[in-house]
């Protein structure tokens, strides 16, 4: 079967990371300091452009999908992440933060840079609440006075 570049990104590459956090933190990974990514086995099936441009796409609906998505996930993506990593989820957080500039993609799609910061600060903050330690479903936002 031929996949087009984009659903052989998505569909074998992507598909084998686990979590948002973790397949944007892999894309961000695959860009060089000029902008271009590289991933060899891309490159090779369909061509350095196509990859590039495949990969670009996924980077940039990746970015807008953490938007997106409930604090609530994004907490239980992170703590599953340093789990794997075998490290604290407010060491991997951290990690992020510094890696910012490459999580973010050149084409935001519609997203926002303030946005994205603002979900990586929150992370920051609710990655150590006791109250998320064993259930990031615990992030729950209630109306005042209930």
């Amino acid at each position: 079967m031929i996949f087009s570049p984009a659903d052989d990104f998505s569909g074998k590459t992507l598909a084998a990371i686990p979590g948002t956090l973790g397949k944007l933190q892999y894309v961000a990974g695959l860009r060089q300091e000029s902008g271009v990514y590289v991933h060899w086995g891309m490159s090779r099936s369909h061509g350095e452009a196509a990859a590039n441009q495949a990969i670009a796409a996924a980077h940039a609906q990746l970015f807008i999908e953490i938007l997106r998505t409930p604090l609530s996930h994004l907490v239980g993506d992170l703590r599953s992440m340093a789990s794997q990593h075998a490290t604290e989820a407010r060491q991997l957080i951290q990690a992020l933060m510094e890696q910012r500039e490459l999580l973010v993609p050149q084409k935001l799609n519609g997203g926002s840079l303030r946005h994205f910061n603002s979900v990586l600060r929150a992370l920051s903050v609710l990655a150590d609440a006791p109250a998320l330690q064993s259930d990031p479903a615990a992030l729950q936002f209630r109306p005042l006075g209930q």
